[in-house]
């Protein structure tokens, strides 16, 4: 499946821009949000959107498919984020004149399926090198927002919320908030205490975007 860097996904929003009469405005979530404003490397397969594309977008999409410079734009599959979020949206600045291309505050979360967790956790560890999260804040938000969020499988999303602080800040502090929260202690390479490489499970974070 072809991935997009940075460079594509630009090159794509500024042509759909062009094709537009009037500006229109999207919401850009997970990886291509990551990658567009905050400072991932990692490439995407897709541009996800928090919601419904405006007509005009998803025609000058088609259009853009049609001619063979498309990127595959629409709306994500599963979208859990605080009912606040759309307040702390921020504009992406690539040179766009009638397309405002907008995207979340770095620490808002979301749900992903397992087949994709590893890649969050790759894009959300360049995030943190090109600007370091604030760990008390992580926590905090966690805490107060998507850990009340989610009602199925929370032992997961706090489990991988732990290996999430374990990764970007050492074990010492994955296991403070493992204990914390009742899961099992995250290691380097290991889930639940034993040996075996740690899978992220169905629920990690969209973005500490």
């Amino acid at each position: 499946m072809k991935r997009y860097s940075r460079a594509e996904l630009v090159a794509f929003l500024r042509r759909l821009d062009v094709l537009l009469s009037q500006q229109e405005a999207i919401e850009v979530v997970g990886g291509a949000a990551a990658v567009l404003k905050y400072g991932a490397r990692a490439p995407t397969k897709d541009i996800d959107t928090w919601s419904r594309l405006p007509k005009a977008v998803q025609d000058a999409a088609e259009a853009l498919e049609a001619a063979g410079q498309g990127v595959p734009l629409g709306p994500a599959g599963v979208v859990e984020i605080p009912n606040d979020a759309e307040l702390r949206f921020k504009t992406v600045s690539i040179g766009l004149k009638k397309l405002v291309v907008r995207v979340p505050d770095r620490y808002i979360w979301r749900c992903r399926r397992r087949s994709e967790a590893t890649n969050d956790l790759q894009v959300i560890q360049e995030m943190h090198e090109t600007k370091p999260f604030s760990l008390q804040r992580l926590i905090s938000l966690f805490e107060t927002e998507m850990d009340g969020m989610v009602t199925k499988d929370k032992r997961a999303l706090r489990l991988n919320v732990a290996v999430l602080v374990a990764t970007l800040f050492g074990d010492q502090e994955g296991e403070k908030v493992a204990v914390r929260w009742g899961v099992a202690v995250p290691r380097s390479g290991s889930a639940e205490g034993d040996a075996a490489p740690y899978r992220p499970a169905s629920i990690t974070t969209c973005m500490t975007t």
